[in-house]
């Protein structure tokens, strides 16, 4: 199963735009049973400190949600100041699922269980990647991404990767288009961690072979 998981940051603080950067903290586990797609749409509640305080479900689809809540319990972001002080913030984290094939594979819709807020961004369009055909095993690749205004993909930056995967995910990315964060109600620009997972393709085996 392929998972592309998104994470979308923006600050509470009114006035000045302080963007939270993610940190720390391990990418998500590859459900090993899970033979569908879905996507997972989480936004969290940051801490001054910078450690996840709460996961408030937006999109939800199971068995995805429960493993995506709790690896994202344990990320840690630094926060900007506010004369001196860390600015806490909300964070979007977006999730998607692919089915273990090497064509096809879109998720199909989640069930929205709540909206997200107006100061993070969201994504209206996403984008599955192809399962690269040189890659020899499965794998997770992390992104920062920074979003412009407009909602479009202003830059890419690779926090980790798998071998064979990261263009894949890369180029993924650059596709996707969110509904851009917005402060004191004007948009404005913000930063989304992405982590693409890359589960390995079944083969199917026809009958009599």
């Amino acid at each position: 199963m392929k998972i592309f998981l998104m994470v979308l940051l923006l600050p509470m603080a009114q006035g000045e735009l302080t963007t939270p950067r993610f940190a720390s903290g391990k990418s998500p586990v590859l459900p090993p049973l899970a033979a569908n797609g879905g996507l997972v749409g989480l936004e969290l509640r940051i801490a001054p400190s910078g450690i996840v305080q709460e996961a408030i479900v937006i999109d939800d689809s199971p068995p995805f949600t429960d493993e995506m809540r709790k690896v994202v319990r344990l990320w840690k972001f630094e926060l900007a100041n506010v004369e001196g002080t860390p600015a806490p913030a909300r964070v979007a984290v977006v999730g998607v699922f692919r089915a273990p094939t090497l064509l096809g594979g879109t998720p199909p819709p989640p069930k929205r269980v709540s909206s997200p807020s107006a100061e993070i961004p969201y994504p209206t369009s996403t984008t599955t990647p192809a399962y690269p055909p040189r890659a020899l095993s499965p794998g997770v690749v992390m992104l920062e991404v920074e979003i412009d205004e407009k909602g479009a993909v202003a830059d890419v930056e690779i926090l980790s990767q798998a071998e064979g995967l990261a263009a894949a995910a890369v180029e993924a990315a650059r596709q996707f288009r969110f509904r851009a964060a917005k402060l004191d109600g004007h948009p404005v620009r913000s930063y989304a961690v992405l982590v693409f997972g890359f589960p390995q393709p079944v083969t199917p085996v026809r009958p009599g072979s």
